[in-house]
């Protein structure tokens, strides 16, 4: 396995960040594949992601960036753009639940949202909005309570985040035939973005 990392100032004054990764079968992962991350950091944050299959047989992948967003009130936040979608919930072995309204937290929730096309809002403060292309599932998490025993959240800080990730998970993994590349991406703005 082998890694690179390297940044570029771009003359609009964004900040790229790019992480490159090979990796020849291993115990980890059976089949060779290289994968890079772009981070572009300015008024917004834009993530790439690229998966290339480097082997000579088909691999699946699944994969979400893990976005972790501040929110000013637990209470008070919404994701708003799943109401009537259909979701598996992870606290209950992924039984097949619908979202009726905006997501809310008042308890631990733990969701994959599969077939999700449409920008997403954060409504909260600050309000956040979450466009994509080519990451059809979205996973929707905060530990609740639960974070009193998990090491690396510890009580109460489950207050000051919800994670909104976008990806392609369980059935809208992404398939890589023998040298394929596949790319998706996702912008984060707290400007509503045109489409």
């Amino acid at each position: 396995m082998r890694g690179w990392l390297w940044g570029v100032l771009l003359a609009n004054g964004d900040a790229e960040l790019i992480f490159s990764f090979d990796s020849s079968a291993n115990q980890l992962f059976n089949f060779d594949f290289s994968a890079q991350l772009i981070m572009t950091l300015g008024a917004g944050i834009k993530l790439e992601i690229t998966v290339s299959n480097t082997d000579n047989k088909d691999f699946d992948c699944s994969w979400v960036l893990h976005s972790y967003h501040p929110v000013n009130s637990l209470a008070d936040v919404r994701v708003k753009g799943l109401a009537e979608k259909n979701y598996l919930d992870n606290l209950e072995n992924h039984a097949v639940k619908t979202q009726h309204d905006d997501v809310s937290f008042p308890a631990e929730v733990d969701r994959v949202f599969p077939v999700v096309e449409n920008e997403l809002e954060i409504a909260g403060a600050p309000n956040i909005f979450i466009r994509h292309h080519n990451c059809p599932s979205v996973v929707v998490w905060n530990p609740g309570a639960n974070a009193a025993n998990i090491a690396d959240i510890g009580a109460g800080n489950e207050q000051d985040y919800i994670c909104v990730e976008r990806g392609a998970v369980l059935a809208e993994k992404w398939n890589l035939l023998a040298g394929e590349t596949k790319s998706a991406w996702v912008e984060i703005n707290e400007k509503k973005l045109l489409m």
